[in-house]
């Protein structure tokens, strides 16, 4: 966190407040220089003093610590896992074409991919974030033997026995 950043708009929402320092940390317990190093971010606050500053200036405690709201932080979090998704089934249209197939356990833990060559390769979680970003990472070169060199390097396979 950004305690300079955060300091502004503490200044900020309490200047929108119509609050002098003086009267922000008569009605926050604090001492006025600790409500000016604050702001200044000289002085790191905690979490609990961010919340008793945020209730007393009526904003979100969220806004005042990283300069977002929780819905804001929720909104863009979505946008970048719509985004991931959008690219994923891109790439499995892609790997389709290729003659590639996927598939996922029930339990959620165990991927599968089976190669045009009929070789199925299992993965657990951890892995198949690899894979997949290594294959997202190399779309546009894609290729068997890309897909071979990352089961090889993932898995410990031996890619001359496939």
């Amino acid at each position: 966190m950004n305690y300079v950043n955060a300091g502004i708009r503490m200044r900020e929402a309490r200047k929108l407040k119509g609050l002098s320092q003086a009267a922000l940390a008569d009605l926050t317990g604090f001492s006025v220089m600790s409500v000016r190093r604050y702001e200044s971010g000289e002085r790191h606050a905690t979490v609990s003093i961010f919340e008793t500053i945020a209730n007393i200036l009526d904003i979100d405690v969220n806004y005042l610590m990283h300069g977002q709201t929780l819905a804001e932080r929720d909104a863009a979090y979505l946008q970048s896992k719509n985004d991931s998704i959008k690219r994923t089934l891109a790439a499995n249209e892609l790997f389709k074409t290729y003659g590639f197939s996927f598939g996922l356990s029930e339990d959620g833990k165990t991927h599968f991919v089976t190669d045009p060559k009929g070789k199925t390769s299992i993965f657990n979680n951890e892995q198949w974030l690899q894979y997949g970003t290594a294959l997202l990472s190399g779309l546009r070169s894609f290729s068997l033997s890309m897909h071979e060199q990352l089961i090889a390097e993932i898995l410990g396979e031996d890619t001359d026995n496939a």
